[in-house]
């Protein structure tokens, strides 16, 4: 064992003159990472085969409407503090995850201003399912928001291992009780319940263990912490905005075309979700990694890192292409409808390597720059969505999706050109 892993330790030394990387971190990490996404994505792929089979695309799509709507309350959410947590933790200020989560629990107020608002309005509308969904959508987000930065603390710390299972833990913990839920009473109010409080206990869990494990007491931290700490609204404010655009194509196609619509498009962008949340795996891993360079650094070795990554998408996404109207039809007959839109989307792949970019644009640029990228990138999505989603329908949003990260992603290299320290 000892010799294979010897073995094992040179290839990687080895592969890291053509890889420019250090392979050995990139293993222990990506590793670990790995077999949580892979525990996770066999729970998701159960789970929506189920609701394939057991639930009415109609009643489906009432219910990712729901979703979509919590999710659009995360957008109020101190979420700019998740990003400050990863790098501060991985500079050893332990004490910024208690700080930062009784801000974001300050900070919840605005949540539920808003989605208290939102399930009256409803409530008086006599919408008693929405009403209800939003109501347990707000208290669960103000929970989430808050105790979910246990896993960007484990991240800036390099935890790989303990974040992999916690993640992997609540994904396969929530989606056994969903799918036993579809079996029992496979209703949209059920469901919905089920789903809020099952997520929002398990993530208050994983934040008590974490605190526990590294005995997080103290909240005392660094000048240059708290700084940092008191700019998350500005983060907060930028990834609001490109969150309420992000949901925006759903919220669209549901009131014009209704659940069935929205049902189909959730089942043409979910393997597409799956693909690049696996390509998506190296951003955790990178970010400790770029952090602490120069901009002159960042901006001599993410090139050629970027091009590595895209020429891995390149195949993956033909393959997917070749074999998605297979795929649909073995898992998901009901919804053979969403294969083209599918395919079209399997181009959102080629981009995921601006990623990298939007970790070093974080490090590097000012916040008059991120407010700027924000900005436009927000606006270009909004008038996309606004354009094509009511004149097109689902090509509609498929469209607005692909023009968005195209243009983002030339946005996104034109500020990394100018990045400096």
């Amino acid at each position: 064992m000892e010799k294979l892993r010897y073995q094992l330790y040179r290839l990687l030394r080895w592969s890291e003159r053509y890889t420019k990387t250090d392979m050995i971190y990139l293993t222990k990490g990506g590793f670990w990472l790995s077999i949580g996404h892979l525990l996770a994505m066999i729970a998701s792929f159960l789970l929506a085969i189920t609701f394939a089979n057991l639930m009415p695309a109609e009643n489906f799509g009432n219910y990712k409407y729901i979703m979509t709507m919590a999710g659009m309350l995360g957008a109020f959410s101190l979420s700019g503090s998740s990003t400050i947590v990863t790098q501060e933790s991985s500079r050893g200020e332990d004490a910024i995850l208690l700080r930062a989560f009784k801000k974001n629990l300050r900070w919840g107020i605005i949540i539920i201003i808003i989605g208290g608002s939102l399930s009256l309005y409803y409530l008086f509308r006599q919408n008693y399912l929405l009403a209800y969904g939003l109501a347990l959508a707000f208290i669960y987000t103000l929970i989430s928001s808050a105790a979910g930065l246990y896993n960007s603390f484990l991240v800036g710390q390099k935890k790989f291992k303990d974040a992999s299972l916690l993640s992997s833990l609540i994904s396969a913990s929530s989606a056994l009780v969903l799918i036993i839920v579809l079996f029992v009473s496979p209703q949209v109010y059920t469901l919905t319940s089920a789903y809020f409080i099952i997520n929002g206990f398990l993530v208050l869990v994983a934040f008590s263990f974490v605190i526990k494990k590294f005995k997080i007491h103290k909240s005392t931290l660094s000048k240059r912490a708290e700084n940092r700490l008191k700019n998350a609204p500005h983060l907060s404010l930028m990834n609001g905005v490109a969150t309420i655009t992000s949901h925006l194509d759903k919220i669209l196609l549901f009131q014009l075309l209704g659940g069935t619509s929205l049902a189909i498009y959730y089942f043409a962008m979910a393997p597409i979700n799956e693909i690049n949340s696996v390509l998506k795996m190296i951003i955790p891993i990178a970010t400790p990694k770029i952090m602490p360079q120069t901009a002159k650094q960042i901006k001599s070795n993410l090139p050629t890192k970027m091009l590595k990554l895209f020429l891995l998408a390149i195949p993956i996404t033909l393959t997917y292409i070749i074999l998605a109207p297979y795929f649909y039809k073995i898992f998901f007959p009901q919804y053979v409808e969403a294969i083209f839109y599918s395919q079209l989307l399997g181009l959102i792949v080629l981009f995921i390597p601006r990623k990298l970019i939007t970790v070093s644009l974080l490090a590097k640029a000012t916040t008059p720059v991120l407010y700027k990228i924000s900005f436009i990138s927000s606006t270009i999505r909004l008038i996309s969505i606004i354009v094509f989603v009511p004149l097109l329908g689902i090509i509609g949003a498929v469209i607005a999706q692909l023009i968005t990260y195209c243009l983002d992603g030339l946005i996104a290299f034109y500020y990394f050109r100018k990045i400096s320290d």
